[in-house]
């Protein structure tokens, strides 16, 4: 019996609507990004949906919308970003299933205080498999729900235990067997990206290991053929020598034995040309494969890097600047100024940590003294703490805002160093670095040159187009200019011309500025 569950997360209320019902503009644009859509569009008549009457005519953004709104006018506080009013859960389902089976959960989900929006039943959606060769479906609904408290104008909370009932109703409500529970497998849910990510890493593994097993195997074969051809030399010279010898006398024996092993050697060399042939047309497959692997690896890869600098990006927004703002406000009150916030969060930061450190060093130990002798504390704002208790909970906090920074700059110095080292494996094969390289050896040693021409901008793009941020953009472009340092660094005139315009001509495009310097050239030319 197949099995489901269902792992609410929050819903993409921007293309979920698209993407669940087919709409004609989402399916042309995938299609134009990518050549294809994910799903058989000749199979989209066996999709179902179901709405529910009580959201007629609202689209989700909108519900989003009014959630927050309820949210600020109940708590008095803006609904914060990471909140998920709507939520969406992809369980796996039986090809007959329909939307009427879903009732039972539906009705438990809603003694929750859980409200269904829709349904979508997915039966155009699999792969194919290559060993097999057929198509494999994957059947699946789209469940999204209102997971909003519109009495307290909070989220709905789940205890563990009613996570675990949660998945038991639904496979009894679909009649599907139910999945393994994490705290059995230790495997955390993974999302639907994620999970293509191991999938696709996997299946590139194995192609590998294929491909290793072919170069054995001709390996293998080589080694056999040069074993017979040198049996066959042998013999031969050893026919040269005593044919003086034996004239005429049993000689038809040994021509005989000579053509058993020039045949023998024929059919050899035919065998070890039909497996050539084979082992070629098998490595090119395979190869092709790897290609076509690495290819969606590289894109999983950007979408989740693009995922991760989003999220790292908001929580710098909605909660790391707005948390130094108010140590640096608590700062200016402590040492009686009014000092400005820098604009650059990292100089923010280290000025703040200067700052506080120089306040404690000579606030903390006068205020402990105090305490210590008067128990003097601070009774504002109804509490009794001591004050130098509030300054380590503040320096705590800081310390532990730092530590998370630093993961995060120490997980893009580990994508800049595999950047690197994918560069230094590639080496020129790949014909976007080969033709940007062109293009910055060019303008490196031609004297009359100061700018790139507009192909070669081009040509340097397309391997800037290689990076995932900005960062790595940087480490292509320095990688590039190592390379062709390498080569003219031995001419004095050459280093010249690389140093005063190679380099600073291939920085400004790799920081994306070379657009923006055009077009205030056309500015300066308007009469």
């Amino acid at each position: 019996m197949a099995k489901t569950g269902a792992k609410f997360r929050r819903c993409n209320v921007e293309q979920a609507e698209a993407h669940n019902r087919r709409r004609k503009a989402y399916t042309e644009a995938l299609k134009k990004k990518y050549g294809q859509t994910h799903y058989r569009e000749e199979l989209a008549h066996l999709n179902l949906y179901w709405d529910n009457s009580e959201y007629k005519g609202m689209s989700l953004a909108k519900i989003e919308r009014q959630a927050a709104e309820e949210a600020k006018a109940k708590t008095e506080r803006k609904m914060q970003e990471k909140a998920s009013p709507i939520r969406e859960a992809c369980p796996p389902i039986k090809p007959d299933t329909k939307i009427e089976d879903f009732d039972n959960f539906n009705r438990w989900l809603a003694t929750k205080g859980i409200k269904v929006i829709s349904i979508d039943l997915h039966h155009d959606e699999g792969h194919y498999d290559k060993d097999a060769n057929e198509w494999v479906p994957n059947h699946h609904a789209h469940f999204i729900v209102d997971w909003f408290d519109h009495d307290t104008g909070k989220a709905v909370r789940l205890t563990p235990t009613d996570c675990r009932e949660m998945q038991t109703v639904l496979a009894e409500s679909l009649g599907m067997e139910r999945g393994t529970p994490k705290e059995d497998t230790g495997i955390e849910g993974l999302s639907a990206t994620e999970y293509k990510l191991r999938k696709a890493k996997e299946e590139l593994r194995g192609v590998k290991e294929k491909i290793k097993n072919a170069k054995e195997e001709l390996k293998d074969t080589n080694n056999e053929l040069e074993a017979v051809q040198a049996e066959v030399v042998s013999m031969s010279a050893k026919k040269a020598a005593k044919q003086k010898i034996l004239g005429f006398f049993n000689q038809s024996s040994k021509d005989d034995e000579i053509k058993e092993l020039k045949d023998k050697v024929a059919r050899v060399t035919a065998a070890k040309a039909g497996d050539s042939a084979r082992f070629r047309q098998q490595l090119e497959e395979e190869a092709k494969k790897r290609r076509e692997l690495e290819n969606r690896i590289r894109q999983l890869e950007k979408d989740r890097d693009e995922e991760v600098n989003r999220k790292l990006g908001q929580f710098n927004k909605t909660t790391f600047t707005p948390f130094l703002k108010e140590v640096w406000k608590t700062l200016n009150g402590i040492s009686g100024d009014n000092q400005q916030e820098p604009n650059d969060l990292v100089i923010f930061y280290k000025s703040i940590m200067g700052r506080l450190k120089s306040t404690v060093d000579v606030t903390l130990p006068a205020i402990r003294k105090e305490s210590e002798k008067k128990g003097m504390l601070d009774y504002e704002n109804n509490t009794a703490e001591p004050r130098y208790c509030r300054y380590e909970k503040t320096i705590n906090r800081l310390n532990q805002a730092m530590a998370a920074r630093s993961r995060e700059m120490a997980e893009l110095l580990d994508r800049n160093k595999a950047m690197e080292g994918l560069l230094d494996a590639i080496g020129l094969s790949h014909p976007f670095i080969k033709d940007a390289y062109h293009a910055i050896y060019a303008l490196s040693t031609t004297s009359s040159a100061r700018r790139y021409t507009p192909p070669q901008s081009a040509a340097i793009d397309k391997a800037l187009s290689l990076a995932k941020d900005k960062s790595q953009r940087m480490t292509i472009a320095q990688w590039l200019l190592d390379q062709v340092w390498k080569v003219i660094s031995k001419s004095s005139t050459y280093s010249a011309w690389y140093r005063n315009n190679a380099c600073p001509e291939t920085m400004t495009i790799a920081n994306g500025e070379e657009k923006k310097e055009s077009r205030n050239r056309s500015i300066r030319r308007k009469p």
